[in-house]
């Protein structure tokens, strides 16, 4: 459109000539340079604009940087305190239930229903003074007393471990929660920094585009009025402006 208003009043500047008007002539031609100042102008004062802009984005934007870094630093840090702080409180934890299992465990072993019939057959004939049947059954009885003692351990270090197992897992599981519960805190940081950032962005895009929109709205409604007078919409004498107007 531009272009087209200029079009036109290098003709009508030429008519004006070739009749011998050339005041009339003069005043066109101003209208030219000035509405060529103005489109030139726009690239210029819209790069300086916006270079004004963007040094304001950049700050801003390095201010909420440093901001949510800073932030996320002491959350970090805050994890990590309260990280030591469980860990401290289910390793307490874990020996006080150790210590009650060690209790419920009852060390006190209970022999099978053959080795106290052997011991008893033992003390019998120790009281009949047949030592040597005595002593042929206190052996047999101290060898099933070894195995079943020894039987006996076992099976309860096994109880012990199956019970200290389930009470880990149970903490582990508590663990879990807490770290999800950090990873979500954490991820929620991180989206009120990047919707920060993103609307920052945004509102500085919207700053460009309205400057930029101002001045060719402005330029639109220099050519619109010059378009006019020439089209004989307006009295010439009202809106015809010479360069040193401007």
């Amino acid at each position: 459109m531009k272009k087209d208003v200029i079009k036109i009043l290098k003709i009508k500047r030429d008519n004006y000539a070739n009749k011998k008007e050339y005041l009339k002539a003069e005043k066109v031609n101003n209208e030219i340079k000035y509405l060529k100042e103005k489109i030139n102008s726009i690239p210029k004062f819209y790069i300086l604009d916006t270079e004004e802009i963007n040094n304001d984005l950049e700050n801003e934007y390095k201010e909420i940087q440093s901001y949510f870094d800073e932030k996320l630093s002491d959350f970090n840090q805050e994890i990590k305190e309260r990280e030591e702080k469980i860990n401290k409180e289910q390793e307490k934890e874990l020996n006080n239930y150790i210590k009650y299992i060690n209790k419920i465990l009852s060390k006190k072993i209970k022999f099978s229903k053959n080795l106290i019939e052997f011991r008893n057959k033992e003390l019998y004939f120790a009281k009949l003074d047949k030592f040597k049947d005595a002593q042929y059954y206190k052996k047999i009885c101290d060898k099933m007393e070894e195995q079943e003692k020894k039987k006996c351990i076992i099976e309860r270090e096994k109880k012990k471990e199956k019970l200290i197992k389930l009470f880990k897992e149970k903490q582990n599981k508590t663990n879990q929660f807490q770290i999800q519960k950090f990873e979500r805190e954490y991820n929620e940081i991180i989206m009120e920094k990047n919707d920060r950032l993103n609307n920052l962005i945004l509102k500085y895009k919207n700053m460009k585009n309205k400057k930029f929109k101002i001045q060719t709205d402005d330029l639109n409604t220099i050519t619109t009025n010059i378009l006019s007078i020439y089209s004989g919409q307006y009295p010439c004498n009202n809106f015809s402006k010479s360069s040193n107007d401007y």
